[in-house]
């Protein structure tokens, strides 16, 4: 995937003793809000493929940050 030009990033997701860490789903929150800023003017469709939801009765999860995304035009297609 690299040689097509996509950015490759790999995290240690824990164990099952030690259970999932939160580090990736906090790094890719952080992609999805620079993205968000970086084309403000010009939205698109950011799409994500997700399992658990963790944080979302918190407002902490990924959803939070989608419907931030939403509410400045960018279109959400989400797939689990």
């Amino acid at each position: 995937m690299e040689a097509k030009g996509v950015d490759v990033r790999l995290y240690d997701r824990g164990s099952r003793e030690r259970g999932e860490q939160s580090v990736p789903d906090k790094i890719l929150q952080l992609a999805m809000l620079e993205d968000a800023l970086d084309y403000n003017g010009d939205p698109g469709i950011v799409v994500l493929l997700t399992g658990d939801e963790t944080g979302y009765i918190e407002g902490t999860g990924s959803h939070g940050t989608l419907e931030c995304m939403n509410k400045r035009q960018w279109r959400v297609e989400i797939l689990s």
